[in-house]
């Protein structure tokens, strides 16, 4: 996206900021599950193969564990909330289940045939844009400027009660019109209840989005 769409290296070296330090975690961890696993020591020799087995057997037979274990080691959970890239203009609240910017976008299934990241259209940025109220013309003049400025990097979707979602509008209590941005990554990068364009558009700037002026 830096080398097509113009971005600045500021993204890049957010990708640095935010992964180091779990990467530095992973090293950390690895590190000691060697030296536990090659040990001589005649105590971690003993709880390696009299104890472990056991614990790990206990262990495992939770779901709570299988579950939380499994979000772990596949960093399904991994959040970036201290990020530089996040940003959010709201000034009124989402529900605590809805995710906040540093958040990895929640995977749930809403219907047999349908999950919350069906609401993702590609692998670039995603604006959803919540459409409660029709009355607010807030989302209409961010479409406006959206196609003003021609931001190909940036793909806008409409988010209606009517349209499936009407579940994700209650559980994150959204009351008004609001929008989320998603990064390719499928963690938010901000979010605002109510929409603001010119709050969207601060955001942008401050960020050095292309292409983000008025």
């Amino acid at each position: 996206m830096v080398l097509k769409s113009g971005f600045p290296n500021r993204l890049l070296e957010s990708y640095d900021e935010e992964r180091k330090p779990i990467a530095r975690n992973l090293l950390k961890n690895t590190d000691l599950a060697f030296q536990f696993t090659v040990s001589k020591n005649p105590f971690f020799r003993f709880i390696r193969l009299r104890i472990f087995p056991l614990a790990l057997k206990i262990l495992l037979s939770s779901s709570f564990v299988r579950k939380t274990g499994f979000l772990r080691l596949s960093q399904l959970n991994i959040k970036y909330p201290d990020s530089g890239m996040n940003g959010s203009g709201a000034r009124r609240s989402f529900s605590a289940d809805a995710p906040s910017p540093g958040d990895r976008f929640p995977f749930f299934p809403l219907s047999d045939r349908q999950t919350s990241l069906d609401l993702l259209k590609n692998t670039g940025f995603n604006l959803l844009m919540f459409n409660v109220d029709s009355s607010d013309t807030e989302l209409d003049a961010i479409k406006s400027w959206k196609n003003r400025t021609e931001l190909d990097w940036l793909t806008m979707i409409d988010v209606e009660p009517c349209s499936g979602y009407a579940q994700i509008i209650q559980k994150w209590n959204i009351r008004q019109n609001s929008i989320m941005l998603i990064r390719p990554d499928i963690h938010v990068a901000y979010r605002s209840q109510p929409a603001s364009l010119r709050d969207f558009q601060s955001y942008l700037s401050e960020n050095n989005y292309p292409d983000s002026a008025p």
